[in-house]
């Protein structure tokens, strides 16, 4: 029974026209109204619910139920013409409906919450409770009524307290935020007001069946309806994510009503109104004892909530500390473990699947490492995808516990996670240390942080135990990273510097090419090549600001060359791009800005990636790399023939160069392999330019020229140079290519 907004407005309209009608009615109208639109109410709620299967069918029906017993008990009151025992007991019988429903509306909450929810009900029941005796129920008890007539009027007083308390509770539940939970909930409530109105009414003598106090039974019938007809009625019921609702507009609510008693008390007192002193007496005491349980509780609370996780529900970093000193005061002399974890790859997580999968993944993840360790260790987040485990006793420093543990943690990562209905498998870095004494623990976080350091750099989903050379490594890479880092922050100190191979053509030698390759004169290390210092800067989060160094100091030095000499203008640069680089959301629009600082033409630069570089399904990198080509960059795939991912690169990416791999060319002596014949048949039917990387024998090049490999690079041709011999190398060109017969 889907609706649109347009539609749900007109039936919102004809609701408030009805009401108008209602009020503008003559009684005997009204009480037949009052049987018509419970009824229709009813119906509407019945054919949403089959037609839109919401999360809480049953809870909606006992809504339709409690309806269908208000307009049989008003069926009643419009033949009897009075507020009869049969009427009584059908509105008495939709109020325990109702109930029912609001209890299948109210998801499950945690026991500390549960406890502060039927607190605060109590002290709304109790302060309501003692207005509803002393207005509604003493005046039967005061003119000596019989048992009938008082149980009769306390009825819907006593039941409408009760639906009062679960309403609370449904506000404190904290129900996923909806316009069918807001209309319900109001209508709810203006049921229990028209039940309180009426009954004061009763009392003074002024109710007759079909006045004009029953608008609020008859408004609160017709929004009933509208709460089934809203598209937001499939969601009432579910929990919303995120952490605990703020106590504050809670307490904000229970404060008028907690004063309620206290202030007719005061009236009394001062002879504005009539109040049973004993009465006002034992309900003072009851919502004092309910605030100070109030108060103990939310103290309690608020101690609980600081030495623990609001998401995961685990020990928190400062439970962790605590628990630290604790043992370190009470054990001195106990040994000690400390193992530090975090997930891997969980920014792209959070990335690719939305923060709420991301925080439900860790919530999963507390629950399996709680059930994978033993119970006396303590697990603890201390933020992010951060995990801690703490065990302090008898031999916890061996390393057979030490790794039994790292076991028992990544147990836990063996099996996917069901992450919004889709199975998704994480893996875990774990780094562990361990102390013979829990009094020198504390200091050694740091010691666990390098061990998972290490864990990562060891290719994830795995653990490592901390030792002094474990240190000295990932803190001397860490060293090279922070010196490296300086390196790019003064790019003319010297140390970073690029160097240029050359790339020929192998049917006549010509100069078409050079490669950038990115060089480090490190000032204590000594001359330094890429494999030694890129793993750390692309685990530094460096790689980009490497890329764009060498981007920037090869098309400047181009644009020296080609002022130099002309030769040169023909000559394309190449510039290795990595994930980071290629990551980048103003790509082509910053090659380009670099080509037009350089002075140069897109024409003279080729972009090369590797297979690990680049994700085949990124079409924002596929839409980059497609400007690219049209304003006239080449773009190279370097590496090829080392994985199949490639071949999806030139499936999705405007390729129009391969770079044939060192291992595919050292594969031949003087004839080629099948494997490169087939590389090599495979480019030339796609109309793609080849060139052979790490060309080192005349053999290699013999085989290359046999297959017609267009272009080839390595030492047999030339080394990568310092940018000052490369015109040197252009004016000895010819005669070094004749001596390698390519001409």
């Amino acid at each position: 029974m889907g609706v649109s907004a347009a539609q749900f407005r007109a039936a919102v309209g004809v609701a408030v026209a009805a009401a108008v009608a209602f009020a503008l009615a003559s009684p005997d109208a009204r009480l037949w109204l009052l049987v018509v639109a419970p009824l229709v109410a009813a119906a509407t709620i019945v054919v949403a619910v089959r037609r839109r299967a919401p999360a809480r069918p049953v809870a909606w029906l006992l809504l339709a139920l409690a309806l269908v017993s208000a307009g049989v008990g008003s069926a009643v009151q419009a033949r009897e013409q009075a507020l009869t025992g049969p009427a009584w007991i059908a509105f008495a019988a939709g109020s325990v409906a109702a109930a029912a429903g609001i209890i299948g509306f109210t998801p499950p909450l945690p026991p500390d919450r549960d406890r502060l929810a039927w607190l605060d009900s109590a002290i709304g029941v109790v302060s309501l409770a003692t207005l509803a005796y002393q207005f509604l129920i003493q005046p039967y008890v005061d003119a000596k009524a019989g048992i009938a007539a008082v149980a009769s009027a306390a009825a819907l007083p006593v039941l409408d307290l009760a639906l009062f308390a679960l309403l609370l509770r449904l506000r404190d539940r904290r129900p996923r935020r909806s316009v069918a939970i807001a209309i319900l909930v109001a209508a709810l409530f203006g049921a229990i007001s028209s039940d309180t109105v009426v009954g004061l009414a009763t009392v003074a003598g002024h109710y007759s069946p079909g006045s004009a106090w029953d608008v609020f039974s008859y408004v609160s019938y017709l929004a009933l309806g509208l709460a089934a007809l809203h598209p937001s009625m499939t969601h009432v019921g579910q929990p919303a994510h995120g952490p605990a609702p703020s106590r504050v507009p809670g307490l904000l609510l229970l404060l008028p009503t907690g004063a309620v008693v206290p202030a007719v008390s005061l009236m009394a007192a001062l002879g504005l109104a009539r109040l049973d002193l004993r009465l006002a007496a034992i309900a003072g005491l009851a919502l004092f004892l309910l605030a100070m349980a109030r108060a103990i509780h939310l103290l309690a609370h608020t101690e609980h909530a600081s030495l623990h996780d609001e998401l995961t529900g685990l020990g928190n970093l400062r439970r962790f500390r605590q628990e630290l000193a604790r043992s370190a005061g009470a054990a001195r002399g106990a040994s000690a473990l400390l193992a530090m974890l975090d997930l891997d790859d969980f920014k792209g997580i959070n990335d690719t699947y939305g923060h709420t999968v991301g925080d439900e993944l860790l919530v999963q993840v507390a629950g399996r490492l709680t059930a994978a360790l033993p119970p006396r260790l303590l697990v603890a987040r201390f933020g992010g995808d951060e995990f801690g485990v703490l065990a302090v006793g008898p031999e916890t420093d061996t390393a057979a516990f030490a790794e039994q543990v790292g076991r028992q943690v990544l147990s836990a990562f063996v099996e996917p996670f069901e992450l919004d209905g889709l199975p998704l498998r994480v893996s875990a870095s774990v780094g562990i240390v361990t102390s013979p004494d829990v009094a020198t623990l504390e200091g050694l976080q740091t010691d666990a942080d390098i061990a998972m350091y290490a864990a990562k750099n060891a290719g994830r989903s795995t653990y490592r135990l901390y030792t002094r050379e474990l240190r000295e490594q990932v803190l001397g890479e860490r060293t090279l990273a922070a010196e490296l880092d300086h390196a790019l922050q003064h790019p003319d100190s010297g140390g970073l510097w690029v160097a240029y191979q050359p790339v020929v053509a192998l049917d006549d030698g010509a100069l078409v090419g050079l490669e950038a390759l990115v060089r480090w004169q490190h000032p204590t290390r000594g001359p330094l090549v890429p494999a030694q210092f890129l793993p750390a800067a692309e685990r530094a989060g460096l790689s980009a600001a490497i890329d764009d160094f060498v981007l920037v100091t090869a098309l400047r030095q181009d644009a020296a060359w080609c002022a130099a000499d002309p030769v040169f203008r023909s000559v394309r640069m190449g510039v290795n791009m990595s994930a980071a680089s290629l990551g980048r959301a103003d790509l082509a629009t910053h090659v380009l800005g670099r080509l037009v600082d350089a002075g140069l033409t897109p024409a003279q630069l080729t972009v090369e990636i590797t297979e690990q570089a680049a994700v085949p399904g990124d079409l924002e990198l596929a839409a980059a790399l497609g400007d690219l080509d049209a304003a006239g960059v080449h773009l190279a795939i370097d590496d090829f023939g080392t994985g199949y991912s490639a071949l999806t690169y030139l499936e999705r990416f405007p390729v129009s160069v391969l770079k044939l791999d060192k291992s595919l060319v050292d594969s031949v002596a003087a004839h080629p392999s099948p494997l490169l014949a087939a590389v090599t048949a495979l480019a030339q039917s796609l109309g793609l330019i080849l060139v052979a990387e790490g060309v080192e024998t005349r053999g290699q090049l013999a085989a290359l020229q046999e297959l017609q490999v267009a272009l080839a690079q390595g030492f047999l041709i030339a080394a990568p140079l310092h940018p000052t011999a490369v015109t040197e190398y252009v004016r000895g060109h010819d005669a070094a290519m004749t001596g390698l017969s390519l001409r």
